[in-house]
């Protein structure tokens, strides 16, 4: 009897569900049921006050039974991928291929110079800021016939690392003919790893994926570490074509990809695409099929880097809104709308137009205390002007911090 009474108890407990599909295990009623299961087993005459033995053995039992409640409730929980959170609800997200992402390293634009045609390995090239941060290559390159060249160069810890404009200057290791090297704009601070509420959101927009669709390659290249901008194209006419301005081969996809390793981009495109369709690139990687163990050279394109210049004039409105180093606070803002840290702002990415509209804005936004006057912007090698300045798909605009000129007006 006693056994049939505690089955019914522990039975109902469990039809708790509200309308989420949420397991709430219901503890009110556990006491009246451990009291009732005592008194079938030693008569209803019984005493229940709390001060009796008998009423402190139930009070534990009816906590010992309410914790396993709990726990039982958390563990079916964890089954639901709304309320799972930690490894139960990276498990669940594995079952629809989303990943919780890792944390990612700050990302400097550096510029090198030494000797014409030196190569320069990637990771075992090492540079140091005045914090004593290491920062290594991201992937290899050559010195050009003048002795120069861009690369990014990533951080040795993950999160947010900060490296402001001319930090990474201390060449720590790299090879013969590498002399200088300085990066003109800050760096594009890492974060931390993925939040459990930011993995659920993902985990929807993640859940319809399919194979060699122009989505499906965003959304591999979305999950590749320090990745900053992507594009698919394809072409799926016999012959080479140009489109949006970029040539692509005749049944071939180009893919433009700005950031990342070049093998974590070429698996994220490998994986997504078809049988018998080609690559357009000027990047190849060598991935190996880890079904065939065949090795197939995968291609694909890094943008055009294009060097801009910008000049903006500005007035003190509030000086509470203000610091005293003004020029050196119009450029960090300037550098900062670049590289998407302004809220809301997209900042110059892939095919972005640079809008001396949206520069004067962006620096408005982040000192109150000014008012920007005038704002121009152009190419490096060209003049100033108030006209967006366009680029292509494959191009991303770029503005060193010692190309940006500030006027403070009185």
């Amino acid at each position: 009897m006693a056994e049939d009474l505690q089955k019914r108890s522990l039975e109902n407990a469990y039809q708790f569900i509200t309308d989420q599909g949420v397991i709430v295990p219901d503890t009110a009623a556990l006491r009246e049921a451990v009291q009732a299961e005592w008194k079938a087993a030693l008569g209803d005459n019984l005493s229940l006050e709390e001060s009796t033995p008998q009423g402190r053995l139930i009070e534990i039992q009816s906590l010992a039974r309410a914790t396993t409640l709990q726990l039982c409730a958390l563990t079916v929980n964890m089954m639901n991928p709304n309320e799972a959170f930690g490894l139960p609800l990276d498990a669940l997200c594995a079952f629809s291929n989303t990943y919780r992402t890792a944390a990612t390293r700050t990302r400097v634009l550096v510029q090198l110079s030494g000797v014409p045609g030196t190569n320069i390995p990637a990771k075992t090239t090492q540079a140091k800021t005045p914090a004593g941060d290491i920062f290594y290559l991201e992937n290899n390159i050559q010195l050009s016939s003048s002795g120069g060249a861009q690369a990014y160069f990533l951080a040795q810890e993950t999160g947010p690392v900060a490296c402001q404009a001319g930090e990474l200057t201390q060449i720590v290791s790299g090879p013969l003919g590498l002399e200088r090297l300085n990066n003109g704009t800050p760096g594009e601070v890492g974060a931390e790893q993925e939040s459990d509420a930011s993995l659920k959101v993902k985990r929807l927009d993640q859940l319809p994926q399919g194979a060699a669709l122009l989505e499906d390659y965003v959304s591999a290249l979305s999950k590749v570490p320090n990745i900053r901008g992507y594009l698919a194209l394809e072409n799926y006419n016999a012959d080479a074509m140009e489109i949006a301005g970029v040539m692509v081969n005749g049944h071939s996809v180009c893919i433009i990809a700005d950031g990342g390793e070049d093998e974590a981009v070429a698996e994220a495109i490998f994986k997504i695409k078809s049988g018998g369709c080609g690559y357009t690139g000027d990047t190849s990687v060598s991935i190996t099929d880890p079904v065939s163990g065949v090795d197939y050279e995968v291609k694909f394109n890094r943008p055009e880097l294009v060097n801009c210049k910008a000049s903006v004039s500005v007035k003190i409105t509030d000086a509470s809104g203000t610091t005293s180093d003004l020029q050196s606070a119009v450029k960090n803002a300037v550098l900062n709308w670049q590289n998407g840290q302004v809220s809301g702002v997209e900042g110059l990415n892939i095919g972005t137009s640079v809008s001396p509209f949206e520069l004067s804005a962006a620096v408005s936004d982040q000192l109150p205390g000014l008012f920007v006057t005038d704002s121009q912007v152009g190419l490096k090698t060209g003049d100033l002007g108030y006209a967006n300045l366009p680029m292509k798909i494959n191009q991303r605009a770029v503005i060193l911090e010692e190309d940006i000129t500030v006027e403070v007006l009185q």
